[in-house]
């Protein structure tokens, strides 16, 4: 009875693996689904820190002119002027916190990407983008 277990009925046909070609497919299209998704972090986050930075350089520029250059124009301030001041500097220090984050987030997935490079040296992008 145990053999019977083991045994395939003759329609199954002999046991067959895929064709290599086929397998080194399939797993160039699985390192590729993770290298697509690290590509695209990586863009987010490079879009998201490139336009908070240019805001962030907008406001600095502003408080600038706002603040004046004088040694002497924080006494002659007016108080608008200072809570405006006030405001920027709280502004200025959140988005420079925030471009903290993002630039170490960049490094993160820069450093899976390579990971993912070094993991699987045969790894061929446009076989992956062909298949997909």
């Amino acid at each position: 009875m145990l053999i019977n277990l083991f045994r395939r009925s003759r329609s199954d046909g002999p046991f067959r693996t895929r064709a290599p070609a086929r397998d080194q497919d399939a797993d160039n299209q699985m390192v590729g689904q993770v290298a697509s998704a690290i590509d695209e972090a990586l863009q987010k986050v490079e879009a998201q820190r490139d336009g908070l930075k240019r805001r962030l350089d907008d406001v600095i520029a502003r408080a600038a002119i706002v603040g004046g250059n004088d040694l002497d124009d924080f006494l002659t301030r007016d108080e608008a002027r200072s809570t405006l001041l006030a405001a920027s500097d709280d502004e200025i220090a959140r988005g420079q916190a925030r471009l903290k984050t993002l630039d170490e987030q960049l490094s993160h997935f820069r450093f899976l990407k390579t990971a993912l490079q070094t993991r699987f040296p045969d790894f061929k992008a446009g076989a992956e983008k062909a298949a997909g």
